[in-house]
């Protein structure tokens, strides 16, 4: 951890994440999975939360390998791409374990697409998971589309919550951090960014 700065900090377990998201990853990451379930979450807040580092860990902690786990991003969620899954779903995986779509910027999923999905989201078979992140609100999902997920709206950590944060966790001056979690609103990767450029900083001026 000594070695780490903060620009390169990546959180492994939900104890690394901050108010809400740790909660929510805790609480994923304890569910008793079984074998003959589905998962289709869908998880939704602004960028920097916690949504893509959760997503991270649920699939390390149900895929097997990294083949099984396949991101795509929601302008390329094709009705062709949802055909191919519906085929491939016969076929299962040569590698065995959950099988885990990742649809970033899910927000972004033509209508005709979500369409499609209804039916594949409804005959999901057993150990596979459809998780779905995005930044912005879920004005553009049609109703059915959005009652076929887990909904979870993920906040920010609070400016407290952030700069409590970044004096414990990285020793940065009390006073730097709460100029840093005002500016950064509840983004967390913004937040360490400003704090390694204050620490650049900082080395730079003890050189002169």
């Amino acid at each position: 951890m000594n070695n780490i700065t903060p620009d390169q900090f990546i959180p492994e377990k939900p104890g690394d994440l901050i108010g809400e998201a740790a909660k929510v990853g805790a609480a994923l990451l304890k569910t008793p999975w079984g074998k003959s379930g589905t998962i289709k979450v869908l998880l939704f807040g602004g960028p920097g939360c916690g949504k893509s580092s959760i997503v991270k860990m649920l699939c390390g902690r149900l895929a097997t390998n990294k083949w099984n786990i396949e991101k795509i991003n929601g302008r390329n969620l094709t009705i062709e791409v949802v055909r191919d899954w519906e085929r491939a779903t016969h076929y299962g995986t040569l590698f065995g374990g959950w099988k885990i779509k990742h649809i970033e910027e899910v927000d972004l999923v033509a209508q005709v697409a979500q369409d499609l999905m209804l039916t594949y989201l409804d005959d999901l078979p057993p150990e596979n998971a459809v998780i779905g992140t995005s930044n912005l609100s879920l004005e553009t999902l049609t109703e059915r589309f959005q009652t076929r997920f887990q909904l979870i709206h993920l906040h920010g950590p609070s400016n407290d919550e952030l700069a409590h944060w970044l004096v414990k966790r990285w020793k940065v001056p009390k006073s730097t951090a709460d100029f840093i979690a005002l500016g950064a609103c509840g983004n967390v990767r913004e937040a360490l960014l400003a704090a390694q450029g204050f620490q650049m900083l900082g080395k730079t001026e003890h050189r002169l």
